[in-house]
């Protein structure tokens, strides 16, 4: 009988154990699933927020002193600062050279993902996987957006690694030495150059991007030989003539503005 009675106890002990550890298992896997459901919706929301962000900085390169604001809702991530990832150097070369930029420093913008967030390809959710250092027009973006995998994390970029190329057609101005109007193909050049600011907090955080300022270059040159516009970066170089902007008319001088513009971006 005390061997019955031994034998129905240890049967209840075990199956006590068994029970309590599928429970705990239970209760963990619950856990982990929504731990990870969590975090990939707070890494869907950033990317849409460093979209926002984006268009908010290209909305005040225009107007100095202006500023902007997105929210970002961090939790098991949260946004960083990358500087100095690389050098540009911005040159224009014709009849005589112009350095306009020498040894730029690069930065990015990043958001790192929670460490539960699965990302196993390069998604371009603004510009594409070309990565220009030329962007020539109005219609493409100068901002690259897309998401990464690097230091055992999801990371979503902020890149702006190129330059703009803009052609506003022919510019009439009085010449005083010959009492004349006298017409020249008008170029812009720009470059948005984001540099870190306040960097605090934690959970809700507010992303201010303020326009400190653009600094202006001009230069004129003359229409034999075309300008050819060359820019490198991080071991490349892309080149690109004046020529093949439309309506650009090669008979004529050309006047070139550069416009660096300083752009910060806080986090408070």
């Amino acid at each position: 009988m005390k061997r019955k009675g031994y034998s129905v106890i240890v049967s209840t002990v075990i199956l006590s154990a068994v029970f309590i550890a599928a429970t705990l298992i239970a209760t963990y896997t619950a856990g982990y699933v929504i731990q990870m459901h969590s975090e990939s919706i707070e890494f869907e929301q950033a990317k849409n927020t460093m979209i926002l962000l984006a268009t908010d900085i290209e909305d005040i390169v225009l107007k100095p002193k202006s500023a902007a604001y997105v929210i970002f809702n961090s939790r098991a991530g949260g946004p960083s600062f990358d500087k100095d990832i690389g050098e540009m150097t911005i040159k224009i070369e014709g009849e005589t050279n112009w350095i306009l930029a020498q040894n730029l420093q690069i930065n990015l913008m990043k958001y790192r993902g929670g460490s539960l967030v699965g990302l196993s390809n390069v998604e371009y959710l603004r510009g594409d996987e070309s990565k220009p250092l030329i962007v020539v027009g109005v219609s493409e973006p100068l901002g690259y957006i897309y998401t990464e995998r690097s230091k055992n994390a999801a990371w979503i970029v902020l890149d702006y690694s190129r330059i703009r190329v803009v052609y506003n057609g022919i510019l009439s101005l009085f010449n005083v030495t010959t009492d004349s109007y006298e017409n020249f193909n008008d170029v812009k050049i720009i470059y948005i150059n984001i540099v870190p600011g306040e960097f605090h907090g934690s959970g809700r955080i507010y992303a201010k991007v303020e326009n400190l300022g653009i600094i202006h270059q001009t230069n004129i040159f003359n229409p034999n030989p075309v300008p050819i516009l060359k820019v490198s970066a991080f071991g490349k170089q892309e080149t690109f003539s004046f020529s093949n902007l439309p309506n650009f008319d090669d008979s004529l001088k050309t006047i070139v503005t550069f416009l660096l513009i300083n752009i910060s971006i806080s986090m408070i």
